[in-house]
């Protein structure tokens, strides 16, 4: 949990103060965590902390950067990715009763008092989203196992089994993108490499629950990986966030990006 918050921090310290929507130099080799297998057919991450923490960073840039700034579209890449999913349709809404809504925001809120009391330095302004924080790092959750899966669950305050937190987030998703007049945007992905297999069960959550997959690409090749998601995160938010991961913030080494 610490290094969560110690990532977070480092990146609004960098950039979020200034409203920009650019990544942080912060580096995560600090980070580690025993167990993400369920993701995968194979336990790669069990000796890949750092894989892992710049997925985090990554998707906390995200949440963060929807406070808002608009520029110049990203750079244009012809690598065109292959979206990996379930052919189950995205589940309807539930009551916000029988989906247990309001147990959700109240752990959601438990977070974002948590990261408001690690982030607020008594001077700048603060800006960040923490429900695209949450479910983003749900949709992570989702293939935890083992002792990574508590780790999260505590430091997330999920505190309902898989089988009723994700149908939540899904019926809480689909009441806030629903209201009018106001306009809430949700870029959340997750960008993976062709050769990882993506169980079952893991990618039939993402369907049904967050109307998504997996976008595979060459993470290899970290400059044009770079471009396409930035393409995505600008496409997806209306041009708000126009360049989220600037030049070097993908390695050559990372498996796993979550935006």
């Amino acid at each position: 949990m610490k290094y969560l918050f110690a990532i977070v921090k480092e990146a609004m310290r960098n950039k979020v103060q200034h409203i920009s929507c650019h990544g942080s130099k912060t580096t995560v080799e600090e980070w580690h965590t025993p167990d993400l297998q369920g993701l995968y057919t194979r336990g790669s991450y069990r000796t890949k902390g750092s894989a892992l923490g710049l997925a985090i960073l990554i998707l906390i840039l995200v949440a963060l950067g929807l406070s808002g700034c608009t520029g110049t579209a990203p750079e244009i890449s012809n690598q065109r990715p292959d979206l990996v999913v379930s052919a189950k349709p995205c589940l309807a809404a539930q009551t916000f009763k029988a989906a247990r809504v309001p147990q959700l925001v109240a752990g959601n809120t438990e977070l974002a008092f948590d990261l408001y009391r690690q982030l607020y330095d008594g001077e700048a302004n603060l800006v960040f989203a923490p429900q695209n924080l949450s479910t983003g790092l749900a949709m992570a959750y989702a293939g935890a196992q083992g002792d990574t899966q508590a780790q999260m669950a505590k430091t997330l305050y999920f505190e309902m089994p898989d089988s009723q937190l994700h149908p939540a987030f899904s019926t809480l998703d689909q009441e806030i993108t629903s209201r009018e007049p106001a306009q809430y945007i949700s870029a959340n992905a997750l960008w993976g490499s062709p050769k990882d297999s993506y169980l079952a069960p893991f990618l039939d959550t993402l369907a049904e629950h967050y109307g998504t997959g997996v976008w595979n690409m060459d993470l290899e090749d970290p400059e044009k990986s770079r471009q396409i998601i930035n393409q995505w995160v600008y496409a997806e938010t209306g041009g708000w966030i126009p360049d989220l991961l600037p030049p070097g913030s993908l390695q050559e080494n990372t498996e796993l990006v979550l935006t």
